[in-house]
């Protein structure tokens, strides 16, 4: 339960998704609560629509750019 709630913080999306999950149906030892679940799925949403590049795939793009 802590890596999920560890990766959440970082928001990786796989990760918001299964708290999201566990909360809906009372998995991973925690009560079912709608509400967690409405949110961490609105994190989850949240989190792919607004991922940021890693620096190492930035440098790559500006690097393979023709002049």
């Amino acid at each position: 339960m802590e890596l999920y709630e560890s990766a959440g913080e970082r928001e990786h999306p796989a990760a918001l998704q299964a708290l999201a999950m566990a909360y809906r149906y009372g998995e991973l030892g925690l009560e079912p609560d709608e509400a967690e679940s409405r949110r961490y799925t609105m994190e989850a949403e949240h989190a792919i629509h607004h991922r940021q590049v890693p620096a190492c795939d930035r440098t790559f793009f500006y690097a393979s750019r023709p002049s």
